[in-house]
Order: structure tokens, then sequence, then C-alpha cells
């Protein structure tokens, strides 16, 4: 079984008054995202891919439901069964959990549990 994991995207628009690295992430992070869901899916193609949390980079603030959707939409195009957990910075999991589905406490792939 072969199973990929994408962390700590931490996406989000680029904001003034961010510190320059934060800001020259924030600038690219959406096309990192982007194209490490494209590298799993050309180069890894694996049974299952785990999204280990940090997946926006702030989840109390105002636009997080809106980046955790985008993001959403992004990793929707995996083209093996995707597993979303929040991080930290995905807190208050409460919103994490509007966008993402909540996982069971086991999850079946290829006959493994």
């Amino acid at each position: 079984m072969i199973i990929a994991v994408i962390s700590d995207s931490h996406v989000a628009d680029p904001v003034a008054g961010t510190d320059d690295q934060s800001l020259a992430w924030h600038r690219v992070s959406w096309q990192a995202l982007t194209a490490a869901v494209e590298h799993v899916n050309t180069v890894i193609r694996p049974d299952v891919t785990l999204m280990a949390g940090d997946v926006i980079d702030l989840g109390s603030g105002p636009d997080a439901v809106a980046h955790l959707t985008r993001s959403k939409s992004i990793l929707d195009t995996l083209n093996s069964p995707a597993l979303c957990i929040p991080g930290n910075h995905d807190q208050p999991s409460a919103t994490f959990f509007t966008v993402f589905p909540k996982l069971p406490d086991w999850v079946d792939v290829n006959r493994v549990r």
C-alpha cells in the first residue's frame, strides 16, 4: 500500500503588513498546494493520501471558511481517497469540520484497516 502525506500548506492570501517571509509564502501557497496534489497524482499515485494538518494559516481568521473551502476544492482533485485532519493552525476544529468531513474511528483502504 502506498500512502502519500501532504502537510503544512498554510495557505492564505497575502496580507499587507505581514513580515516579508510570510508575505512571500502566502503569494505562492495556493500554487504550492496545487503542485503538491499534481505531484501526488502523477508521480506517487498512492492508494490513499493524508492531509496532516495546517491546511490554512489562520483557522480563526475572517477568511478561514473561504480558505478551507478553496483548499478542499484543490484536495478534491486527488485521484486517491483523501483523509484530512486539522492542525494547530486549523483551529477551531469546529470551523475545519464545517468544510472537511470528520474522520471515522478507522478507515479501510484496499482491504487494509
